[in-house]
């Protein structure tokens, strides 16, 4: 029998079950009762939509992708992943039928066409699931007494329980019995692990006597993140630890669930207990690592959620928090957020300008290529701002690729993201993504009435000549070049020319985070008195050398700046047009960008306004273009990109390859 209801002949195999979806029809299944180790029977059946008919959509971590058990589906055997027949074994009815949506099987995995369609309706099929089930796999001693903690101090918060996903209009999510497994007589407490269970009794009160404490302190980065975590609180931290809400696949499911429920094992909990329990304990334990030891991975369920509900979710920002996670393939990064941005689809089907792969043997990682460069462009396009070009860059821990380094490769892993200071103490990188740079209104202002970008993919685009054939040009004002010092910290500091001279000045609570330039290069201090034109730290005789010898003379200050990027005395640091942080970039080709030293000051390059060839002055390249390098967003105190893009008269072009 196939999944329309036909019967199928005899000469019929597993894969003839699938018959041709059209529409927005889906495959439900049908999963029969049965008891604890008995066969796994079930059924395959087409509905005309998710909209159509009751089910319940499984959202669980595939594991090992290669079928280890077998279970019997429209009278065919089945293989499937060890994961899932856990799940089925455990999800099923004792005495009653029950309609499951699970991607494993009803998506026929053979049918590539028919896989990228369904991908597209993971909004709609989860958002319209009467139910989603968290399936967590078998549970064990810790993860029983995790179960047990959370459920007991949910209860003795004395709080109304309202899931954070029944803000919408779905059902809310039924309460089960709080650790009593199914198909067990009733017991106040876990009969298979009762010492646990006692033994988690006691540590309720030293739980709620360690946040109690830390109700009127701040949320300082912990010194010790592991060591500093209550004893009683790495138990809860088993389920926020757990793998499946580390991965990308499931990332969506939860987020649009109109209710959800919690299952580990014979384990049951309300996803309302849990989001409460986080809710309650968590925002006060910062000091505790809750929130590090666990990466915020549940923290940006809750904030995602929160934002597509008011409207305001960006792509860029999805991609961004979803980057930690794990995927098996590296298109997952964004076929795995299709369902939170339904309008991507229609951008990735078909992109003006860009090329469709060449079919060659090459074309795997050509069209991972022109994948990441169409979403790079939805964002830029549909946000109006750079935003996303931070997750970009040169860091010590990704691997060098052949691809431009403007655009960003999510299989490469999470840089740690600098923040404008505003705090003399808070002096440590935070996270990426856990909070961002305060926004520069202005900035945005100035994007939307002016091109962002301007993209040029020359003929012969291949896998093999991508970052001399795709270039991107920015608009912005430099506003200086680095310095870096090796073993010590802050590493990197900023040169700053006139413009960020001027605006640093004002700001009369800089000076704790500046240094003299001369106590940072005294070689370059000592050489400059034998020759002005002589270079440092291998540096050519260009704008960074003549700013460094002429801030030298007049003896100034250089400002810390915060970065995770690789940079190199002599690279720039800019501002660019629709851009909240600043950018660090360096020049491909120095010996385009001769300056001659005999003025006293240094003033920015061509502007755009130019229209005549520049003349080679101090402060004025020759006509020839450079191209830049793109290495990272960095931050300085004081320095807001909105002021500085507020100087047209300074604006230059930067291609970026």
């Amino acid at each position: 029998m196939d999944d329309r209801g036909f019967i199928l002949d005899g000469d019929a195999t597993a894969q003839d079950v699938y018959s041709t979806l059209h529409g927005d029809e889906i495959r439900t299944l049908l999963l029969a009762p049965g008891d604890k180790g008995s066969p796994i029977h079930c059924e395959l059946q087409v509905v005309p939509s998710p909209k159509s008919t009751q089910f319940e959509a499984l959202s669980y971590v595939w594991g090992e992708t290669i079928p280890s058990k077998i279970i019997s589906c429209n009278g065919f055997d089945f293989p499937v992943t060890e994961s899932l027949y856990m799940a089925l074994s455990h999800l099923r009815y004792p005495d009653a039928w029950r309609r499951l949506w699970v991607d494993q099987l009803s998506i026929n995995q053979n049918q590539g066409e028919e896989v990228m369609k369904q991908v597209g309706l993971m909004g709609s099929l989860y958002s319209s699931a009467c139910r989603v089930i968290v399936w967590l796999g078998r549970y064990d001693q810790k993860m029983a007494l995790a179960f047990e903690l959370l459920q007991e101090t949910s209860l003795s918060l004395s709080l109304v329980r309202s899931d954070f996903l029944n803000s919408s209009s779905g059902p809310s999510t039924p309460r089960t019995r709080p650790l009593t497994p199914r198909g067990t007589s009733k017991s106040p407490r876990m009969s298979r692990y009762p010492s646990c269970a006692s033994g988690s009794r006691e540590s309720l009160s030293s739980l709620s006597s360690s946040t109690s404490s830390l109700n009127s302190l701040s949320s300082p980065r912990p010194k010790n993140r592991r060591h500093s975590t209550p004893p009683t609180l790495k138990h809860a931290l088993s389920i926020f630890q757990h793998v499946y809400f580390t991965r990308k696949w499931t990332f969506q499911e939860i987020i649009l669930a109109n209710a959800a429920i919690v299952c580990c094992g014979d384990l049951e909990m309300a996803w309302s207990d849990l989001s409460l329990w986080y809710f309650h304990y968590a925002s006060k334990l910062r000091s505790s690592s809750l929130l590090y030891d666990s990466d915020g991975f549940f923290a940006n369920i809750l904030t995602v959620r929160n934002e597509l509900e008011k409207g305001t979710l960006k792509l860029s920002k999805l991609l961004m928090l979803t980057r930690p996670r794990t995927s098996t393939k590296p298109e997952d990064a964004v076929y795995a957020l299709l369902g939170l941005m339904p309008d991507l689809l229609e951008a990735l089907k078909s992109r003006p300008g860009i090329p469709q792969s060449s079919g060659t043997v090459s074309s795997q990682e050509e069209d991972l290529f022109y994948l990441y460069l169409k979403v790079f462009l939805h964002c830029i396009d549909k946000e109006h701002d750079l935003a996303i070009i931070s997750a970009a860059g040169r860091y010590r821990t990704n691997i060098p690729v052949a691809w431009p380094g403007w655009l960003p490769d999510w299989r490469q892993s999470l840089p740690l993201r600098p923040l404008i200071l505003t705090d003399s103490t808070d002096l440590d990188s935070e996270d990426a993504f856990g909070e961002g740079p305060p926004k520069a209104a202005s900035s945005t202002s100035q994007a939307g009435q002016s091109p962002i970008y301007r993209l040029n993919l020359l003929p012969g685009l291949t896998a093999s000549s991508m970052p001399a054939k795709a270039i991107l040009t920015v608009f912005g004002v430099r506003i200086g070049c680095l310095i870096t010092r090796s073993l010590s910290w802050p590493s990197v500091f900023l040169v700053a020319d006139s413009l960020a001279q001027t605006l640093l000045s004002s700001r009369a609570d800089g000076s704790q985070f500046t240094q003299p330039l001369a106590s940072l290069a005294p070689t370059l201090s000592n050489k400059q008195q034998k020759s002005s034109h002589s270079a440092h730290y291998g540096l050519e005789q260009g704008y960074a050398a003549s700013l460094l010898q002429e801030s030298l003379r007049n003896g100034a200050q250089c400002h810390s700046v915060r970065t995770s990027a690789m940079l190199e005395s002599g690279d720039w640091l800019c501002a660019f047009r629709g851009g909240n942080v600043l950018y660090a970039v360096r020049p491909v080709d120095h010996s385009l960008d001769v300056y001659q030293a005999s003025a006293t000051s240094v003033r920015r390059g061509r502007s755009l306004g130019h229209s005549k060839p520049p003349t080679a002055s101090l402060g004025k390249p020759l006509r020839q273009r450079t191209k830049y390098l793109f290495l990272g967003e960095c931050s300085v105190h004081g320095l807001n990109p909105g002021e500085l893009l507020a100087h047209q008269e300074e604006m230059m072009e930067f291609e970026l390859t």
